[in-house]
């Protein structure tokens, strides 16, 4: 049976200009997802009435979420002041996960959303979304040799 990864192992990861790669600091979530845009198409033969389509574009985002740190600025993190600066900017940044079992996946995107709640007696939370650009990669020595050439299936 395999053994199940524990999310508070998985963390996320975001350079600047192509800098040393730092931690979101006090991460509580993270969520990767992948979309795929599909065109509606139209098929020769009755399909049953079942719709049918193609895929022709893909996108990926990041939503992520922590807590806010007394400091501001801390040595080889990212706070949240950082991800505002960063956000407010409109830098383009390198991201990367790391789930605690040498599984990497990297790619390039921008901070699209960032937010903050302050409850009574609760600790100040954030929340805040990547938007990727162009095709995340997962490091070559996880991927296995399980290949779909989608051009033999259309």
């Amino acid at each position: 049976m395999n053994e199940l990864l524990n999310g508070s192992y998985k963390i996320l990861l975001i350079s600047i200009n192509g800098a040393t790669y730092y931690p979101v600091g006090c991460l509580t979530s993270n969520s990767f997802t992948e979309n795929v845009e599909m065109l509606g198409t139209t098929v020769r033969t009755n399909n049953g009435g079942w719709a049918s389509s193609v895929p022709v574009g893909q996108s990926y985002s990041f939503s992520f979420s922590g807590v806010v740190t007394k400091l501001h600025t801390i040595a080889d993190t990212v706070t949240y002041n950082d991800l505002k600066i960063i956000k407010r900017s409109r830098q383009i940044i390198q991201w990367k996960t790391t789930d605690g079992s040498g599984f990497e996946e990297t790619g390039v995107g921008f901070i699209t959303s960032l937010s903050d709640a302050a409850g009574i007696d609760e600790f100040i939370s954030f929340s805040a979304g990547i938007q990727g650009v162009g095709v995340p990669t997962i490091s070559a020595e996880t991927s296995n040799d399980l290949v779909v050439d989608l051009n033999t299936q259309l």
